[in-house]
């Protein structure tokens, strides 16, 4: 049994594991751009589809998880041809499994594991994770920020068109 057990284990390929791990800002900064992160996914009842998020690590890891996020970084990485698949989907389920995303209750640290056939496309799978959450991040708090020049000059123009009223 023993000799069995030793030579399975040389058969089976060598697995890498990268992990990166960040602490989310404050949510209750209204300036940070978690506050604009939660505020633009909220709008869009995101917050239900997150399972209830119970700390700012949730909100986070909960993006990390996104099919946006996946289906970017299998473009990327052409990640359709190194699992050799057909289909985007089954490269995007294929990184999934190999992708772990935890929130420490306590601390709320997220952290993401990914783990590949080689060190180097897991430490920069792990990195691309990364940039990938910055992008999102600063394109929703861009997002809210020209919905709200949005809404104020439509309310100025309101203010502008009833003065000239009164006026009249």
């Amino acid at each position: 049994i023993c000799a069995i057990a030793t030579l399975v284990a040389f058969l089976l390929p060598f697995r890498y594991t990268s992990s990166v791990s960040f602490i989310p800002p404050n949510l209750n900064n209204s300036s940070s751009m978690g506050a604009a992160l939660a505020g633009q996914l909220s709008a869009f009842g995101a917050g239900d589809l997150l399972g209830g998020m119970k700390s700012p690590g949730d909100l986070y890891a909960g993006v990390l998880r996104s099919r946006s996020i996946a289906s970017e970084l299998v473009k990327r990485f052409d990640l359709m041809h190194v699992y050799r698949v057909k289909k985007e989907s089954q490269a995007e389920n294929i990184l999934n499994s190999s992708t772990s995303v935890t929130t420490d209750a306590k601390s709320s640290i997220v952290t993401v594991e990914v783990t590949a056939k080689s060190p180097q496309m897991a430490h920069d799978l792990a990195s691309a994770y990364m940039e990938a959450l910055r992008e999102t991040n600063g394109r929703l708090a861009l997002g809210q920020s020209s919905q709200r020049r949005l809404f104020f000059g439509e309310q100025l123009t309101q203010e502008k068109d009833d003065l000239e009223n009164a006026e009249v």
